[in-house]
């Protein structure tokens, strides 16, 4: 969920309005100006099915960056000049870069979102398999916290699932719950129901 102040709110609504856009690398702002920044919100094919994983990306032109971006998350903002001149900045979700292209005045990126950048890893499996214990295990190995909106962490799983990536794991427990997961803008799995 997009957290925002109330003046944010009451200013997005009106008619004119200037928007900003800026990345952020270990908390500190990266120079340069962003002249395109495109949000991708789910990536996960042509058809849904429940225990689907939307993979969101981020496709962004910055100039004159003078850090090496690729293999480093990044945190995307996006800022609403307010009226009193100061910028309100709010967060659009964090982003590991995979691809740069570079010319003599700008970079290209392309980043993906937390799932697809760091939930190739095998977990610890717990010795009760719960929807709960899983959850758990994904965030001690990713450190990404897992919240589950409209849905409860219950059941038991049991099948075999030794040699499974903590993104298998996520499907896993999307399609015991009947739901399907994302990021939220502040880089935590979100598993929902399908509604």
């Amino acid at each position: 969920m997009i957290s925002a102040s109330t003046e944010f709110n009451t200013q997005v609504n009106k008619t004119s309005r200037t928007f900003k856009a800026r990345l952020l690398q270990g908390g500190q702002v990266l120079s340069g100006e962003i002249s395109k920044a495109q949000i991708y919100r789910g990536a996960c094919g042509d058809t849904f099915s429940v225990g689907s994983i939307y993979v969101p990306y981020i496709d962004v032109t910055i100039s004159d960056c003078d850090k090496a971006l690729e293999n480093t998350e990044v945190l995307l903002q996006i800022g609403l000049l307010m009226d009193d001149e100061s910028i309100e900045y709010i967060n659009m979700g964090y982003y590991t870069v995979t691809q740069v292209q570079n010319t003599a005045y700008q970079s290209t990126l392309t980043a993906v979102g937390r799932i697809s950048a760091k939930l190739n890893a095998l977990p610890e499996l717990p010795a009760a398999q719960t929807v709960q214990n899983l959850a758990a295990a994904i965030t001690a190995k990713t450190g990404i916290s897992i919240v589950f909106n409209g849905l409860t962490a219950a059941g038991t799983i049991e099948k075999d699932l030794k040699g499974l990536t903590c993104k298998d794991l996520l499907e896993v427990i999307t399609s015991v719950l009947g739901g399907f997961a994302t990021e939220d803008s502040n880089g935590n799995i979100v598993v929902s129901k399908f509604s």
